[in-house]
């Protein structure tokens, strides 16, 4: 009955010690760790290309971003002091309660022109001091400062290069958006929950320096990031319109003239870079979406490696246009307006 014996040698496996069934048995079951192995392997790796192309997009980010915040910084620092002034006078109830008039009021000189705050506004000193950022572009600059340092985490995690500092930077991470909240205060900015939510993943991050780290930090992380890079975009109104408030407001002026084309000029080369900010924070989101499809799917996107090497270099000159248009307008050469 040799079926028989076949078919025995195969379902007993190593009954005979040395025959062809034990052989065929040890071959199969060594196969089947190999495999699993592999697959364990897979599960674990971080998707360092797509990490890469996230990094680079947030580099184009950034390269347009901080001049703009630049911008904003100073016109946020004018205007703050301007409602500052208003509040005092009572034209305005923009501001803390302790910064009423009844507090700190306007105090008119003798040639009833001149005057001066009579009295200090804590809440204003943002507006009034030299140092770092106002209010609002700190958070913004901040939440950018944010991805930038979870890119780099990732990229020294999926890499395996200097892992403890890799760690450290996890902790400092996890501190910067503490810090971060403090400024912004719980719910008073649009961008305040995203942080909240990242927050504890970071506080939790498990103290091993590997792929698998990174990956769960991609896979944990990605709503949350979304979240921020959402956050980041929705605020690009709010910076427009303070880009653009001091433009505007001289339009209005009777003594305008001739600088009345300049300032039109100047309020459209603004909305063409913040609608270039808002493009490539659309590229970030989507380049950010792929990294998280790659974490969840190790062996998917095997094939998109020569796509992202195209839209990287794509990104870099988006990127390096839009930063000499920016540099020109800083310089003074606003461009003409189109349109009606």
């Amino acid at each position: 009955m040799p079926n028989r014996a076949i078919s025995q040698n195969l379902s007993s496996g190593p009954a005979q010690p040395g025959g062809c069934g034990q052989s065929l048995w040890w071959a199969s079951r060594g196969a089947a760790l190999l495999a699993a192995a592999l697959l364990s392997g897979c599960a674990t790796q971080a998707p360092a290309d797509q990490i890469k192309y996230f990094a680079q997009a947030f580099t184009a980010v950034n390269t347009v971003g901080q001049p703009l915040l630049d911008d904003l910084a100073v016109a946020e620092r004018i205007q703050g002091q301007q409602i500052a002034v208003r509040r005092a006078k009572g034209q305005s109830t923009r501001g803390p309660e302790e910064c009423r008039p009844a507090q700190v009021p306007w105090q008119l000189a003798l040639d009833g022109k001149s005057g001066i705050i009579n009295g200090f506004c804590s809440a204003d000193a943002g507006y009034f001091a030299d140092l770092g950022d106002p209010p609002a572009t700190a958070i913004l600059r901040g939440g950018l400062s944010i991805i930038e340092r979870y890119a780099d985490v990732l990229s020294s995690l999926a890499e395996g290069r200097n892992l403890e500092q890799a760690l450290g930077q996890v902790d400092a991470l996890g501190q910067e958006v503490g810090g971060l909240l403090e400024v912004v205060g719980v719910g008073s900015v649009a961008i305040a929950p995203a942080l909240i939510a990242l927050k504890p993943l970071l506080e939790n991050a498990a103290k091993q320096a590997n792929q698998a780290e990174a990956r769960r930090l991609i896979l944990d992380g990605a709503p949350k990031v979304t979240a921020l890079i959402g956050a980041l975009r929705q605020a690009a109104a709010a910076l427009f319109g303070t880009l653009i408030e001091g433009p505007a407001a001289k339009l209005l002026r009777p003594d305008a003239g001739g600088a009345v084309a300049a300032e039109v000029g100047r309020v459209h080369a603004y909305r063409v870079a913040v609608s270039q900010y808002v493009v490539l924070l659309d590229r970030l989101q989507k380049a950010w979406d792929s990294t998280a499809a790659a974490a969840a799917s190790p062996n998917a996107g095997a094939g998109r490696l020569a796509s992202l090497a195209a839209a990287s270099a794509e990104l870099r000159a988006d990127a390096n246009a839009v930063r000499k248009g920016l540099a020109a307008l800083r310089a003074g050469a606003v461009p003409a307006a189109t349109g009606p």
